[in-house]
């Protein structure tokens, strides 16, 4: 049975907004461009797989901005199994020292939040920038409309001066198409047509969330991740891998922290089963400034680990917590109060 994969770099030149260039005039484009070229390049290399691609690709440049609509109309029609969209990012379009590589996908579909993240765990090691992890998209175009699981990778940051150099070397961005590729064959269960041993593969991403029986001492990866990864593990009791990454393995290391903390300290009697349902939604308790502790912990932990600043995951709920609620709340367009309720609860564990 054929694969069918739906690509585009997104946006063009022509009259491009400071959002789609950065501060000295360079294209988006030209950068997603290079990334959606390697991505295709290497998923020709697997059995049983076609490839759209959706934008204007070489044929004038980039010139040329497809628009969404004209996009995810072929990607219907076509019956594409995933949709994939490389970007990157814009800030103010002013130089700054923000940074990092985040991830879209639609929240509410199961398939797709496990397509971002084998996608997002390939790209963020392919830039090497801060991760920012995978984010709700349901307000973007091609992910709200789209009829197949849909990610939009934004690989960095154009107006950023750290980010910037990561872009301009076409090395790294063949990379990140590389790996985005290799990540979709592996959530596809592609074949590779030269079947290649992963000696022979150096190109290959190495696995992440790996089994509970792999030891990796914490004091060797570095990142805000890697320290709720190793706190999860000596506060909880559980057996993640400490490498940095937000996978399916650790969101469910904090949906069972946060199911522990309301059956403690609230006797909730719930399952701790990592999965944020109806009854855990029903036993989440109203937390806000001036709270501390685990259950405030376990907030500021998922929060952060989906990038959003919190001024330090420390178990206290002050400013800099309740301005991260509020602006997750306007991401998710539910009610901006900084207070973490039930609907905030659910948007933020859920799937």
């Amino acid at each position: 049975m054929v694969f069918r994969v739906a690509v585009g770099a997104g946006h063009g030149g022509r009259g491009s907004t400071p959002g789609k260039r950065t501060p000295d005039g360079e294209y988006e484009w030209n950068f997603n461009d290079k990334v959606a070229d390697a991505f295709i390049a290497e998923l020709n290399k697997y059995e049983n797989v076609n490839i759209l691609r959706l934008d204007d690709d070489d044929a004038s440049d980039g010139l040329v901005d497809v628009s969404l609509r004209d996009r995810i109309y072929k990607a219907n029609r076509w019956g594409a199994d995933i949709y994939v969209s490389f970007h990157h990012n814009a800030l103010a379009g002013r130089w700054g020292t923000h940074g990092g590589t985040e991830t879209y996908y639609y929240v509410g579909s199961r398939e797709g939040m496990e397509l971002a993240m084998v996608i997002h765990d390939a790209v963020v090691r392919a830039y090497g920038l801060r991760n920012r992890g995978i984010k709700r998209g349901n307000h973007l175009y091609v992910i709200r409309n789209s009829q197949m699981p849909a990610v939009l990778v934004e690989g960095g940051f154009m107006d950023s001066v750290t980010d910037i150099k990561k872009l301009r070397d076409d090395q790294v961005l063949a990379r990140a198409g590389r790996y985005a590729a290799e990540a979709v064959a592996e959530y596809a269960g592609l074949t590779d047509r030269g079947r290649k041993t992963p000696s022979e593969n150096e190109t290959s991403t190495p696995k992440t969330e790996s089994s509970p029986n792999e030891q990796v001492k914490s004091e060797q990866i570095r990142g805000d991740i890697a320290e709720i990864q190793d706190t999860l593990n000596k506060r909880y009791n559980q057996k993640l891998t400490v490498d940095n990454l937000y996978g399916p393995n650790t969101h469910k290391a904090l949906v069972r922290a946060y199911q522990t903390e309301l059956n403690k300290q609230f006797n909730a009697r719930l399952n701790v089963d990592g999965i944020f349902g109806p009854r855990t939604k029903r036993a989440t308790v109203a937390v806000m400034e001036g709270a501390r502790g685990n259950l405030t912990w376990v907030i500021q932990a998922m929060l952060a680990v989906k990038g959003y600043d919190t001024n330090g995951v420390d178990g206290i709920y002050g400013n800099g917590t309740e301005n991260a609620i509020k602006q997750f709340q306007r991401d998710s367009r539910i009610a901006v109060d900084g207070i973490f309720g039930p609907n905030t609860a659910e948007a933020l564990f859920d799937v």
